[in-house]
């Protein structure tokens, strides 16, 4: 495992490199680049070279001591070979880096340097005049102390035994008169996030993802330190942490596929977020961000971009998009992209992203139909889409749509409508179907209750003010859950027989 991981370092050390040359122009530029390129792939090789001896010898020492029957033993006890070596780096720790232990060092120094004797256990000639503090660190058995008693005099100088042990049996067990037994406390959080900021410099030589979820307001997240220190991190996500800002240095995270800064409190990424070029997810939903840099264009690996703002309650504006630069269509990998206000261009313009399978759009005008449908016709792989109009007053247009995606599941269409689309009835795959401020003036549902698995119907505000009665007849055979919202009260409804 641990060989894996230094292969998987020292090629991520190789990209990260030849990253990092600066561009410069010309002949000259050519050939710094070729040299940077050629001593890297060089240290690389050998480095490589190293693992694979390193690896040789393993198996060599495998075979001559026939380790295979020690495979099973080995697994089961790697996670507490590891945290022996986490609790080794405790040695190297200076007192003044020690947190939340006051008050149980001060108990544990009071029953050290009492002059009190405590206990009993036969003498040892040679250290019977001279007083003693033995430590037996993270014991696991009692056959431990029975094997040292014999060599630990009682010789009334007040000597002490101290044990250290992860286990309730061994606190339990009788030492003698006088034993005293110390409980370490939970730390507190605010103690904790201390102590784990003062870890990051350590242990954590194969970092590759880092998560902080709902961190207190007020707690000194390090994010600088870790990005310059970690800087082949694959997965930062910071939900709900107490942050407005993220740092230059954000750049510096070359390795980065996933970059999740949901409900925090940034108002903006920096520039330096164009040199994430293996990001694959960004995710600042419902920060205070309210455009993207143009600079997002140069994330050509970019699959997930979740940019939206959610609003509670009914009104028109259920989500706010972000403006986005016209050049987000050239990033032709993107899979998922919600949610973001469009304009004309980039209307006409997401007919290129293809491999959409979710694509939520804002501040849509009537006079964006053609362009819309034509882009939408493009995207074959579409689960999810959701339109919302400018505002309540304008219509949505979206009747010139040939056809919907077969894998279509979720629907989502906000604004006025002149009536049902005619491609609902292609839509044979669909689940969810939500209809908001549509303002029908006739009743659709005779129409609606044809779509075969339909689960989820949602009405907010779905007809006229004229509209009297709303009639559910056959139909609606996979209906689960039906929703209406900004329901008018002279507005009746009425199961149909026949």
């Amino acid at each position: 495992m641990e060989e894996a991981l230094k292969a998987e370092d020292v090629l991520d050390e190789f990209l990260y490199h030849l990253y990092s040359v600066k561009r410069r122009s010309g002949i000259t530029g050519f050939l710094h680049k070729i040299v940077i390129f050629m001593w890297k792939r060089y240290e690389t090789v050998q480095k490589f070279k190293e693992m694979n001896h390193e690896i040789k010898e393993i198996a060599e020492r495998s075979k001559r001591y026939d380790l295979r029957h020690m495979e099973e033993d080995h697994n089961s006890h790697h996670s507490i070979n590891n945290a022996h070596n986490i609790r080794e780096t405790a040695f190297f720790v200076e007192g003044a880096e020690l947190v939340g232990i006051d008050e149980e060092s001060d108990q544990l120094l009071e029953w050290l340097t009492s002059g009190e004797n405590r206990g009993a256990s036969s003498p040892s000639s040679k250290w019977v005049d001279k007083r003693y503090v033995v430590v037996l660190d993270d014991v696991w058995s009692n056959i431990l102390w029975k094997q040292v008693t014999v060599a630990l005099p009682d010789n009334r100088k007040a000597s002490r035994v101290l044990i250290t042990t992860r286990k309730e049996d061994i606190t339990a067990y009788s030492y003698g008169a006088g034993s005293q037994v110390l409980h370490s406390k939970r730390l507190s959080d605010d103690v904790a996030w201390v102590l784990f900021c003062s870890k990051l410099c350590y242990d954590m030589r194969y970092l590759r993802s880092f998560s902080a979820f709902n961190v207190k307001e007020g707690s000194n997240l390090p994010l600088n330190n870790l990005i310059l220190r970690f800087r082949l991190l694959r997965t930062l996500e910071l939900i709900g942490g107490p942050i407005d800002y993220l740092p230059k240095a954000l750049g510096k995270l070359f390795n980065l596929r996933y970059l999740g800064l949901k409900e925090t409190k940034i108002t903006e990424l920096p520039t330096s977020v164009g040199r994430l070029c293996n990001l694959q997810t960004l995710d600042i939903r419902n920060t205070l961000i309210k455009a993207l840099p143009k600079e997002i264009r140069k994330l050509r690996k970019l699959r997930h971009l979740l940019i939206y703002v959610g609003a509670a309650g009914e009104g028109f504006y259920i989500i706010t998009g972000l403006k986005v630069p016209n050049s987000i269509v050239k990033l032709k990998h993107l899979q998922v992209l919600n949610c973001l206000e469009a304009n004309s261009d980039i209307v006409k313009g997401l007919g290129e992203l293809t491999q959409l399978r979710r694509l939520e759009l804002t501040n849509l005008k009537e006079a964006d139909e053609r362009d819309l449908c034509a882009s939408i016709d493009r995207m074959t792989s579409l689960h999810h889409l959701l339109l919302m109009a400018k505002d309540e007053n304008q219509y949505l247009r979206v009747d010139q749509l040939s056809s919907t995606p077969l894998v279509l599941r979720k629907v989502t269409l906000v604004g006025r409508l002149d009536g049902v689309p005619g491609w609902f009835a292609s839509l044979r795959n669909i689940v969810h179907l939500h209809l908001h401020w549509s303002q029908l003036t006739n009743d659709h549902i005779p129409c609606i209750s044809k779509l075969p698995i339909l689960e989820r119907l949602s009405l907010v505000n779905a007809f006229g003010h004229d509209k009297k009665e709303m009639c559910f007849n056959e139909g609606f055979s996979r209906l689960e859950d039906l929703y209406l919202g900004h329901f008018p009260n002279w507005l009746s409804l009425r199961s149909v027989k026949e």
